[in-house]
């Protein structure tokens, strides 16, 4: 859906009603129950993904389209950043030490891993 709109206040005034008629019709817990089942993403620290210390997601909506929901997010506390921060200080020590040609295989197999996943996600959405 394209908007074109000749006057900069009435394209302003239509997306702050949008937005608040988006936040008025999800009405809070309801979020989780509205539509299809969509993923939850966890936070990935230390080499393992878990949860935020918080217990708390949030929905994590398409920019173009805010009634739409494309998953959700982990509304992490300021632990969970400090605990992320932490383990990559550790795991840049031994990164560090790995040489220029070993690193670049392991972003290579990252950027395979991640293309896999890219194509998963564009069949399914």
């Amino acid at each position: 859906m394209n908007l074109y709109f000749s006057d900069h206040d009435q394209g302003q005034t239509f997306f702050q009603d949008r937005m608040q008629r988006s936040r008025e019709w999800k009405g809070g817990e309801d979020i989780i129950k509205m539509g299809t089942e969509k993923q939850t993403y966890l936070n990935y620290i230390n080499g393992e993904w878990i949860h935020s210390s918080t217990g708390k997601i949030k929905a994590s909506l398409n920019p173009a389209n805010i009634d739409d929901i494309v998953g959700y997010v982990q509304e992490s506390s300021a632990e969970d950043v400090n605990a992320a921060v932490e383990a990559a200080r550790r795991a840049q020590a031994a990164w560090r030490k790995l040489s220029g040609p070993k690193r670049g295989e392991y972003l290579f197999r990252a950027e395979e891993s991640k293309k896999g996943r890219r194509s998963f996600t564009e069949a399914n959405v």
